[in-house]
């Protein structure tokens, strides 16, 4: 393989992409490989496949090297330690 060829394949972006139901067995791989670790928690099959809308992974010549998991957490009046009446304008 030429130099230039070799470089190329070393250097080829990944793609990030919205994780698919086929993806779980990797995500399972990868989340055990680094909470095996103690680098992160660890996550049941169960629990991937239930929040799987909110996994990111990033897949390079095919392959899912790595994933990302968020979401978002919207605090109410009840929930919220911060938010009291007087804090709330009145309805007059």
């Amino acid at each position: 393989m030429p130099d230039s060829a070799r470089v190329k394949k070393q250097t080829e972006r990944c793609r990030i992409r919205r994780a698919k139901i086929s993806d779980v067995p990797k995500i399972r791989e990868l989340i055990t490989f680094y909470a095996s670790r103690n680098l992160m928690l660890p996550r049941s099959l169960q629990e991937i496949y239930e929040c799987l809308r909110d996994y990111w992974v990033c897949e390079k010549n095919g392959e899912v090297i790595a994933c990302a998991a968020g979401s978002w957490a919207l605090e109410t009046s009840q929930t919220s330690p911060h938010l009291n009446q007087s804090s709330v304008p009145s309805q007059q």
